[in-house]
């Protein structure tokens, strides 16, 4: 739990030195509100505070959707550390989608998160991580070698791209993902000698 938190805590560290927004205003929407979700919200939430956030500013800037939805308090089975992030069901009200609930693309257009961490998409991080590592010979590493970093990356990127995608929050759609994040990738070009 606290390492996959801790892993989309660095990409999100890395994103905000590209916005410029600090991270005390990030307005965070997690889809899956299991121990992962949870942990990742977590750390994010202990980032803000970090940054100057009130412990309840940060709290209030932390939305978890499950599969029944939006998680309120008035929802039976909340586990002990959904409670914390459940909302007050007046701070919500209004926001039913029709279907009972308030559901991920509803949540979306209310919150306008600046941040949304899905579980398909760290499925597919792993996934692309994973799928880059050949185990066949003895003692084989377990991760991609740093010396293929960017290409790993990007490898990563274009799955996360993709499950964002199927998942139904991609706010952009790109022809061809491969090319796509190719050009979004940050190429270093040293001006002079050696």
């Amino acid at each position: 739990m606290q390492g996959t938190g801790a892993i989309t805590l660095a990409a999100l560290l890395t994103a905000l030195r590209v916005t410029g927004i600090p991270m005390r205003e990030q307005r965070l929407l997690v889809f899956g509100a299991g121990t992962a979700g949870v942990g990742i919200a977590d750390q994010i939430r202990d980032a803000m505070v970090r940054d100057g956030a009130s412990p309840q500013q940060a709290k209030s800037q932390v939305w978890l959707v499950d599969k029944q939805g939006l998680l309120t308090s008035d929802l039976p089975d909340l586990r002990d550390y959904q409670r914390p992030y459940a909302r007050d069901p007046q701070e919500v009200k209004g926001w039913a989608d029709g279907h009972g609930g308030i559901y991920l693309p509803e949540a979306v257009r209310q919150v306008k998160p600046t941040v949304l961490v899905t579980a398909g998409m760290l499925l597919a991080a792993a996934e692309a991580v994973a799928g880059q590592v050949d185990v066949g010979a003895p003692g084989a590493p377990l991760v991609p070698p740093v010396q293929n970093l960017r290409a790993s990356s990007a490898t990563t990127a274009v799955a996360v791209a993709e499950a964002a995608v199927a998942d139904g929050v991609a706010t952009v759609q790109a022809g061809n993902w491969v090319q796509a994040v190719q050009d979004a990738m940050w190429q270093p070009v040293y001006e002079g000698g050696a």
